[in-house]
């Protein structure tokens, strides 16, 4: 999702210059950010939401190929662009090369090609986010996909399943706080791998949630073993972040329960998830729930 304000960081040892691009970025509508070097750079970059930087590359201490070459690896999803004379052209081609910059713009400029060189690097930037979000995306359809046919092969073959539900429910609030969510639930995945003991597949199917399908298990046992799970995801000290908690909801269900159709299983565990608690009693769905939300 783009953000409403555009924002930009310029990047030069002169501070004449970043005053001056400052005072006409503003004037075109962005949001603008200054840095005198590559490390001050860097910092705002950790800081702030900045999406398009242009970057002078003879700087001291850390030129503007350097200072660009560690935005790419902090900040890959920033449009970078550098500003140099001809002198540096063999330089600046190798930043190019080696993508690390989008664009080279030369000294001195003229403000209107300047301006259009930047709103074209803004557009670079929301098509890439367009492209990013569509990849990531297309990643959880597939696993949903191969989750749903996993279970309509279990259904076929009458093999007795069960299916479990997790997702870090209070993920917008972690994001407000800067949690990084990817790593967050890496760590809830690799917490289920480790005190699952049964034959089971697990399935991101969004940046917050994960499926556990379990096969070839007494029902009575598995609900009993899952009971237990969620407790000890509860307890457990894996999702302690300082300052934050991490809420997770669960939701669970037999094939016992789901009287041969699978129609809209997905969205029936995320709707019935039920925020884990030290206080509350954890109770699968069962089919007089799932024939009360399909009418």
């Amino acid at each position: 999702m783009s953000q409403s304000k555009q924002t930009v960081l310029i990047v030069d040892d002169e501070i004449n210059i970043l005053k001056s691009m400052r005072r006409m970025f503003k004037q075109a509508g962005y949001e603008v950010f200054t840095a005198e070097s590559g490390l001050e750079g860097l910092a705002l970059l950790a800081d702030e939401s900045i999406q398009v930087v242009l970057s002078d590359f003879r700087m001291p201490v850390m030129n503007g190929g350097e200072f660009l070459a560690q935005v790419k690896i902090n900040r890959p999803d920033v449009v970078s662009l550098i500003l140099s004379g001809y002198a540096d052209f063999d330089s600046v081609l190798a930043v190019m090369n080696q993508g690390s910059a989008f664009k080279f713009l030369t000294k001195l400029w003229d403000n209107k090609v300047l301006l259009q060189e930047i709103a074209n690097a803004f557009v670079h930037y929301e098509t890439k986010l367009r492209q990013d979000t569509s990849l990531e995306q297309s990643k959880y359809f597939d696993n949903i996909n191969e989750f749903n046919g996993a279970v309509e092969s279990f259904v076929y073959e009458n093999i007795p399943f069960s299916i479990g539900y997790f997702e870090l429910t209070n993920a917008n609030d972690l994001k407000r706080h800067d949690v990084a969510l990817e790593p967050l639930l890496s760590r809830l995945q690799q917490y289920i791998s480790n005190h699952w003991g049964k034959q089971f597949s697990l399935y991101s199917i969004n940046d917050v949630a994960v499926i556990i399908l379990t096969h070839g298990c007494h029902e009575q046992n598995v609900q009993i073993d899952f009971s237990r799970l969620v407790s000890g995801i509860e307890q457990d000290s894996w999702h302690q972040i300082e300052d934050n908690k991490v809420d997770v909801s669960v939701s669970f269900i037999s094939s016992d329960d789901l009287d041969k159709t699978t129609s809209f299983i997905v969205e029936t565990l995320q709707e019935a998830a039920v925020l884990i608690n030290a206080s509350s009693e954890f109770m699968a769905l069962n089919n007089q729930y799932l024939l009360k939300k399909q009418r």
